[in-house]
């Protein structure tokens, strides 16, 4: 039930950051809300196997949603929850500004995974004078939104948490 929780609460999570980018001119700067989660599967208690499913599934998702060729956001979930995982920084949930500068380099890291991968499978991806401000703000606009919201995507997703824990261990399905 946990499981399935997350990825509802993922799958809300973009269809929200689908509705705020049409709703609301953004642009650049519009928030990649399920990085976030991403982090807190990595720091805490999930499986890695388990983990690393629900982030392919978050990582499909956000291909879907965001129509970039099918792969590339999968690939960049499941690295960024191994990264997070890695990092192993179980304290960050105790202060705000720890957990939005852990998210803003999280952004830069999937940005600038996901700028890579489309230079060397996409030839007109070039980086030169005339397109490297567009570029930085592409990778620094949506890590800035991100850190702004990662504080309140981190308490909804703690609590729905919580929730499918709490419905979890009343039931009596074992752990």
């Amino acid at each position: 039930m946990r499981n399935v929780a997350l990825v509802v609460l993922g799958f809300v999570l973009l269809v929200v950051q689908a509705a705020l980018g049409h709703v609301l001119p953004l642009g650049d700067f519009t928030p990649i809300l399920v990085l976030p989660l991403l982090i807190y599967l990595g720091v805490h208690d999930i499986p890695l196997a388990r983990g690393a499913a629900i982030a392919f599934v978050l990582g499909y998702f956000l291909d879907s949603f965001s129509g970039s060729p099918m792969g590339l956001q999968t690939f960049v979930a499941v690295t960024l929850f191994l990264f997070s995982r890695a990092a192993g920084v179980r304290l960050f949930l105790q202060g705000r500004l720890f957990q939005m500068g852990l998210t803003f380099m999280a952004g830069l890291l999937s940005g600038g995974i996901i700028l890579a991968l489309r230079a060397i499978f996409e030839r007109r991806y070039i980086l030169d004078d005339a397109t490297l401000g567009a570029t930085v703000l592409a990778l620094v606009g949506p890590a800035i939104a991100t850190a702004v919201t990662a504080p309140l995507v981190f308490a909804v997703v703690r609590r729905v948490d919580a929730a499918a824990t709490r419905r979890r261990d009343e039931g009596g399905e074992p752990a």
